[in-house]
């Protein structure tokens, strides 16, 4: 039975993934399948044994139960091709007239509209596929005021110890940071202002433990002033300013924070508005950190993102960053000792210009993967990474 599972089976698994599979053909199958298994099992017709008490003793499931899922596996595989890819336009496609001979009755298309018919968590909606789950939101109420500050990011976080999720949010117009400590019912308090200085323009917000003291502290991107405030916790949730940390030249729009060098002590890195550039500063795990390390993205790249992850799996930490003006995402990997090297450069599209990006586990091969948020296409791409430095796009 092991030939049967290694190569009889997958072979007409895969060859009927983006096959319009008729009642006929499955029979047809069956048939196949059963004349393969009797003959592994030295069985004729003479011995009248049923075909389900066959596949019971042998342990086998009819071929057609696993043939669906595979079918449904190449649909999400188009669902996730950019929309200018030759398939996925075919797909979309709704052609009229009359079929020629030969060909089925019924369009894979509208074939696979009835598989997901069968199912009780899937439905197909147009071109996208969406999985139906339990799960529902309600809107709260929305407070005027604090949208008169002008907030650029949010940031979830435990600030003052008490297992409730607390927000911080950057205010660009105030030049603030402020606080909303939650009651763990959906409800916060009124907030608490941290200045950030005159004309800071905060535009980012990042949380972690700075100084290895238990408590949640906040990294500030001060667009204005070129550079990054750092915000304490303390045992009461207040927080204490120190000096910041200064971007020269550059103006940061985003930053970043994790541990980098697999020193135990939390880094940041900052996305830098115009020098193209990010900056990784190293933390001493005390609160203190180095002068900054710059990495250029490219002319005219407008990097506006980075997130890190370990893409080739030689249990370095990396770094990838969404570069909106040229249409990339660079893929940075990590040393280990501090530094990172040999590029790599994957191509989102023209006119895409990526605007947000994140990793994670996106088809359960324990392989990250990369999604960016294309600002220009109004779409998401998906990157499926191979475990080598390596993606599928």
């Amino acid at each position: 039975m092991a030939f049967f599972k290694s190569l009889y089976q997958p072979t007409i698994i895969y060859g009927h993934a983006h096959e319009i599979l008729t009642e006929k053909t499955r029979l047809r199958i069956q048939s196949a399948e059963m004349r393969f298994l009797s003959r592994t099992a030295g069985l004729t017709l003479r011995n009248k044994i049923q075909s389900s008490s066959l596949r019971e003793s042998l342990q086998i499931e009819t071929l057609p139960i696993h043939i669906d899922p595979s079918q449904l596996q190449w649909l999400e595989h188009i669902l996730r091709m950019l929309p200018n890819r030759l398939l996925c336009k075919v797909f979309q496609a709704v052609p009229t007239g009359k079929r020629s001979i030969g060909r089925s009755r019924t369009s894979w298309r509208k074939y696979i509209e009835k598989l997901l018919g069968r199912l009780d968590d899937q439905e197909l909606v147009g071109a996208n596929l969406v999985i139906k789950c339990e799960v529902n939101f309600n809107r709260t109420s929305r407070n005027p005021i604090d949208y008169k500050y002008g907030p650029r990011s949010v940031v979830i976080g435990y600030f003052n110890n008490d297992t409730w999720p607390d927000t911080a949010v950057a205010n660009y117009d105030a030049d603030n940071v402020a606080i909303y400590f939650g009651y763990g019912n959906g409800t916060f308090t009124s907030s608490v202002l941290y200045e950030t200085g005159s004309d800071s323009a905060p535009c980012m917000v990042a949380v972690a433990d700075f100084d290895n003291d238990g408590r949640t502290d906040i990294a500030v991107a001060n667009f204005g002033i070129n550079s990054i405030s750092l915000l304490f916790g303390t045992e009461n949730g207040s927080f204490v300013s120190r000096t910041p940390l200064s971007t020269a030249s550059s103006r940061p729009i985003f930053v970043y924070a994790s541990d980098l060098n697999n020193d135990t002590a939390v880094d940041i890195v900052t996305v830098n508005y115009g020098t193209h550039s990010i900056s990784v500063f190293y933390g001493y795990g005390n609160g203190a950190f180095s002068e900054p390390d710059s990495y250029s993205t490219g002319y005219d790249s407008f990097p506006l993102a980075v997130v890190s992850g370990d893409f080739n799996n030689d249990h370095k930490i990396d770094l990838a960053i969404a570069n909106y003006g040229t249409n990339t995402v660079w893929i940075l990997f990590g040393t280990g000792i501090g530094t990172f090297v040999n590029q790599a450069v994957l191509s989102t599209n023209l006119h895409s210009h990526p605007y947000s990006i994140a990793v994670g586990h996106l088809n359960d091969d324990n392989m990250l993967d990369i999604a960016v948020a294309n600002y220009g296409n109004k779409n998401v791409g998906v990157f499926l990474g191979h475990g080598n430095g390596t993606f599928l796009d």
